[in-house]
């Protein structure tokens, strides 16, 4: 449903103190993706009994990856993390949307990325056989590509994201950026993925801009009959 509906269903419902608002309210906004709808209902409605404690934390610490306030948001993972330790296993209102809000707060708003992967490995390792899963992989990917010479880490982070999900389009992001670190390693070694995965793209046209960067690099490095039979 649009959020712009679901957000005046919610403040009718408030206004007539209707029952089961407040389930409603956390499966909107822990489940769902974030928009300026939910950012203005939770600034209107931050202080009221919709929120527990901990839901209230959740959906500020949301309000600043929306933001793109990602140093903020980093001091609150900590907080996160520190309850993690704590208590010996993750929230249980973790969610995909808040994992994928989580992964993207470790990339734009560590200064650590080597620890920062590899907590990340862990946190994958975690979770293995959830929806979950494949968040942490992918984001480790990404962390580990920032660190140099580990670039092997780089690629089987991608290619555990891919195999992990059988969501096409979470495929398509993984493999896509698989592929991408794979020609820092092996152009022909890459060609060969290409070959072996091309009709598990659910997409194709989802992967143009690495093929537009595919083609002059085989036509530098002498690949021609490569060139040609790849396309």
């Amino acid at each position: 449903a649009d959020d712009e509906l679901i957000s005046l269903k919610f403040h009718a419902m408030e206004k007539r103190n209707i029952q089961g608002l407040k389930e409603q309210v956390k499966i909107w906004f822990l489940e769902k993706p974030y928009s300026k709808y939910h950012y203005k209902f939770f600034q209107e409605f931050i202080d009221s009994d919709l929120f527990s404690e901990s839901e209230r934390f959740l959906v500020s610490f949301r309000d600043k990856v929306y933001e793109r306030d990602y140093q903020a948001a980093f001091e609150m993972l900590q907080v996160i993390e520190d309850d993690f330790e704590k208590d010996g296993l993750l929230y249980p209102q973790l969610t995909e949307q808040l994992a994928s809000d989580m992964g993207k707060v470790f990339l734009y708003g560590s200064n650590d990325s080597l620890k920062s992967a590899d907590r990340l490995t862990q946190l994958a390792e975690f979770y293995a056989g959830s929806p979950l899963e494949f968040y942490w992989w992918f984001y480790a990917g990404r962390m580990y590509d920032k660190v140099k010479n580990y670039n092997s880490k780089v690629t089987g982070s991608y290619r555990k994201a891919v195999e992990c999900t059988d969501n096409l389009q979470k495929k398509d992001n993984a493999r896509w950026y698989l592929l991408r670190a794979g020609l820092k390693d092996s152009v022909l070694k890459t060609i060969e993925d290409v070959k072996n995965n091309l009709t598990d793209f659910a997409d194709p046209s989802y992967y143009d801009d690495f093929f537009d960067l595919l083609a002059p690099l085989l036509l530098n490095q002498g690949y021609y009959e490569e060139l040609g039979n790849l396309y």
